[in-house]
């Protein structure tokens, strides 16, 4: 913020004569946006290398047809019956502030609406089945005819680089497409096995006085049963994704802890026993201190020996999920 004063003339000349009769010249001439009703000449400024601090010319203002009015706290700056500029006195320094003209700003007709946009980073060099695939997977792998039939209606208009012929030509198999449509039958629904036989009672004395009692009452039952003390996590890892996080990332280890209702997951730079087993501990650890710490953990159809030993360490059992079983 520049400085006032009414005895240093700073700006009316390309010199200066300062208080210890030093003759400093200017380096470099500038314009000092101070007010739209001043003119160009009246705002005009000179760059003194060797000053610290800014000054502002009252008799340079003063030749624009300005009057300056100065009190003990404030000072007014005035053209034309009306008040351009107004400054406050430091009281640090005893000069007055005078603030610069803030910025033109666009008016509201003329400003124009910034539309909303989706935009994806992707990899300038890579295939056209990569593409599909990475475009595939950013609208959670539906199938083929589903995402050809939305692009169709122009849902996807603002993604680049989807286009029906890509999906169409170049869209490789999803696993996660397969996994997310299957459909098994549960076990043991039709049965050939016969039932079995009830026991014949080897008495028939029957007292014809004890008939059934099939008169409606009005009592209630309750009865408390204890839950299980078996708390259950479970973990899968996600598979590749087509693009490689800066930081070397291309999996996602998560984990899901029932009695909490807690998602947990780790990212992993491979699929190997010793990084998923570091996975799976750190977010053990972390459901411990939380107060929860599963004893009974599920998994794929797969386990390491590396895991096997972490789950007998922490005193955690462990079950596998048959294949093929979504």
């Amino acid at each position: 913020m520049p400085h006032c004063t009414g005895h240093h003339h700073t700006t009316s000349g390309p010199s200066v004569q300062v208080a210890t009769g030093t003759h400093m010249e200017s380096s470099l001439r500038a314009t000092i946006p101070l007010s739209a009703a001043l003119s160009k000449q009246a705002q005009v400024g000179h760059i003194f290398d060797d000053l610290h601090g800014s000054l502002i010319s009252i008799g340079q203002l003063c030749d624009d047809d300005c009057v300056a009015l100065f009190s003990k706290y404030h000072v007014d700056i005035i053209k034309d019956g009306k008040i351009i500029i107004k400054g406050k006195r430091n009281t640090t320094n005893g000069l007055w502030n005078i603030p610069l003209a803030p910025k033109s700003e666009t008016s509201p007709s003329t400003r124009t609406t910034q539309p909303h946009l989706a935009n994806s980073m992707i990899r300038s060099k890579q295939t056209k089945s990569e593409l599909a695939a990475f475009l595939h997977g950013c609208a959670f792998s539906p199938s083929t005819s589903t995402f050809l039939r939305a692009i169709r209606r122009g849902h996807f208009s603002s993604w680049p680089g989807l286009s029906e012929a890509l999906i169409a030509k170049h869209l490789p198999k999803s696993d996660a497409t397969s996994k997310g449509h299957l459909r098994m039958e549960q076990k043991n629904l039709q049965s050939t096995k016969s039932p079995a036989s009830l026991p014949l009672s080897t008495s028939l004395d029957v007292d014809p006085s004890q008939e059934p009692q099939n008169k409606a009452t009005n009592n209630l039952f309750a009865l408390l049963l204890p839950t299980s003390d078996i708390q259950k996590s479970y973990s899968d890892q996600t598979g590749r994704f087509p693009t490689q996080s800066s930081r070397g990332y291309q999996y996602i280890f998560i984990l899901y802890e029932y009695d909490s209702n807690a998602i947990l997951s780790k990212p992993l730079k491979t699929r190997q026993a010793m990084e998923i087993t570091t996975a799976w501990t750190e977010l053990h650890l972390k459901l411990r201190e939380n107060g929860f710490a599963p004893t009974l953990h599920i998994l794929d159809n797969e386990c390491s020996h590396l895991m096997q030993k972490a789950f007998t360490k922490h005193s955690v059992n462990f079950q596998l999920v048959p294949p093929h079983v979504h």
